[in-house]
């Protein structure tokens, strides 16, 4: 038995043109736009017209990309260096607020001989220590640079914060009339950061803190060093921990 032909159905054709003339639309408008602007040139009179015509074709100007943006490699460079200093000046602070508020506070609770030097010798550090992971947490960039602007901020403002955790108990380092002395042996630190938390029962919190920080910069930086050998592919140069 032959098989019966369909017979063509007059109204699908249009349909289907429909369809694939609202499916391509966009490109055959690229592409007729692409061909209205295209100019024929003349041939070449001095090759004798065996060239043939030329064709040159011109790219609208929605299709071109934008130009890309330039920023000012010396100036990126100063923010940069800018933001750091930044940075470097709060770690600075905070390893001074961190150490002599509370030891500051602990002078003025006048607390017994035992348990005072107790307090200074273990709990400050302690609290110096937990704050500078918490910066630590916030700036994993400055491992190193944490602990020793935080070490730094201990024994530069060192005279200030004793001169006035000694004021309750009768120092008089902040009188009018030695200011100027004070300011003098401010300028001497850290020796008179030594001095000064001798006498004042902080000297064993000092060194506690100072060995602590010292301890964290190595982990520290050898961590942040590891961690860039990982990410680094091999061959190219890695930037140093600070």
């Amino acid at each position: 038995m032959a098989p019966t032909e369909v017979p063509p159905n007059p109204s699908a054709e249009p349909r289907l043109a429909g369809h694939l003339f609202l499916r391509y639309k966009p490109f055959l408008g690229v592409v007729s736009l692409r061909r209205t602007l295209c100019q024929d040139r003349k041939p070449n009179q001095q090759s004798g017209g065996v060239s043939g015509g030329e064709t040159r074709c011109y790219t609208p100007l929605l299709a071109q990309s934008p130009p890309p943006l330039r920023v000012s490699t010396t100036k990126l460079e100063a923010e940069m260096k800018l933001l750091t200093a930044q940075n470097y000046g709060l770690f600075l602070i905070a390893g001074a607020l961190a150490y002599w508020l509370p030891d500051m506070l602990l002078h003025a609770i006048s607390l017994p001989v035992p348990v005072g030097i107790l307090a200074l010798t273990f709990v400050v550090p302690a609290v110096t220590v937990g704050i500078y992971f918490w910066i630590r947490r916030r700036f994993p960039q400055h491992p190193r640079a944490v602990a020793f602007l935080m070490l730094l901020g201990v024994w530069a403002f060192g005279p200030l914060g004793l001169a006035i955790g000694m004021a309750p108990l009768g120092g008089t380092f902040l009188h009018a009339e030695k200011i100027g002395d004070f300011l003098w042996l401010w300028l001497m630190f850290p020796v008179s950061t030594f001095m000064m938390s001798t006498y004042s029962g902080s000297l064993a919190g000092v060194l506690l803190v100072t060995l602590a920080l010292l301890i964290c910069a190595v982990i520290g930086g050898r961590g942040l060093a590891a961690s860039n050998h990982l990410m680094q592919p091999t061959g190219q140069e890695r930037p140093a921990a600070d």
